[in-house]
């Protein structure tokens, strides 16, 4: 064999050593990034998942308020209540299992004795044997409420919104961030606060139409919801239908007709000088209000969802 056949094939190997190892490492690069991604998308899927058992906590506790408060007043809702204590205690399971697998950033809002202790205040403020008055109860069931509507804003931001630029590529990136970042903050903090004013309201509407005198102070509490659900109600509205392209405008536009027949209905029939709106009615119509505002949001997080 001549030399020079020798320092060709010694030239092939070098190359080709060089080219496989270049290979390997865009490979293994690739494999990395990969990998890297799935993560930050099973990390995603499962904050999600945990913001939306914890909205379907949110949900039932003020279904309960509203039950347990006129409930003090007569109205026999016995089956309804035990039927909601049993999903809220099922659903405060499940999420205190899924608390003891989350990461750093998720337990810095939430930690299971916290969660706990809202439990156990939970428990407390709807147990029949303790004599509070159903305006103390309404009000310390509001109070833990208003904290799973915190925890919701909170995980949002610190758990969800840094996974965010991963999810917006190509030459409209920033414009896509900001439209995400517009999505989070009304999927996780405007709508559910919205949910919560409508929801306050019918359990206030429920208490005062079962009054038997005019009740000065719910009256006023009635009227300032309705001003702030309005005026959130218009805005959401408006944004809504430039967020998300996946999400259907009759879901936005129910959900805006459901909350301003309620609030209509309010006006009209239980603030006039004579109440002519029944408590079951309330119920009914406010829930399908509430109810209406939930979809939205469901469809905000099969909109963000989707993106993955």
């Amino acid at each position: 064999m001549s030399l020079y056949l020798i320092f060709f094939l010694v030239l092939c190997v070098i190359a080709s050593y060089g080219f496989l190892r270049r290979f390997l490492t865009r490979y293994g690069l690739a494999l990395a990034a990969e990998s890297a991604r799935q993560r930050r998308t099973q990390a995603f899927r499962h904050a999600f998942d945990c913001l939306s058992d914890l909205m379907r906590l949110l949900r039932l506790m003020q279904q309960y308020r509203g039950l347990y408060a006129i409930r003090y007043l007569g109205v026999d809702q016995h089956e309804l209540l035990v039927e909601r204590a049993i999903e809220i205690e099922r659903l405060f399971s499940l999420l205190l299992q899924q608390l003891l697998s989350q990461d750093e950033r998720f337990l810095a809002v939430v930690t299971p004795n916290n969660f706990k202790l809202v439990r156990y205040q939970w428990q407390l403020a709807v147990n029949p044997s303790f004599t509070v008055s159903a305006e103390q109860s309404f009000q310390q069931q509001t109070q833990l409420i208003e904290k799973i509507i915190n925890w919701l804003r909170e995980l949002a931001r610190k758990q969800i919104e840094p996974e965010l630029p991963s999810l917006a590529q190509g030459q409209q990136a920033d414009q896509t961030l900001l439209r995400l970042r517009e999505t989070i903050k009304q999927f996780a903090h405007t709508l559910p606060e919205l949910a919560e004013m409508v929801a306050r309201m019918r359990g206030l509407a429920m208490m005062l139409a079962l009054a038997r005198h005019t009740d000065i102070g719910k009256r006023a509490q009635i009227i300032h919801l309705m001003q702030q659900a309005e005026t959130l109600l218009n805005k959401q509205s408006t944004l809504g239908g430039q967020l998300c392209t996946t999400i259907a405008q009759p879901v936005i536009h129910e959900a805006e007709q459901a909350c301003h027949y309620f609030l209509r209905r309010l006006r009209e029939q239980l603030l006039a000088d004579q109440p002519s709106l029944g408590v079951e009615v309330i119920y009914q119509e406010g829930t399908a209000a509430v109810d209406a505002l939930f979809v939205w949001m469901d469809q905000l997080k099969a909109g963000l969802l989707g993106r993955l």
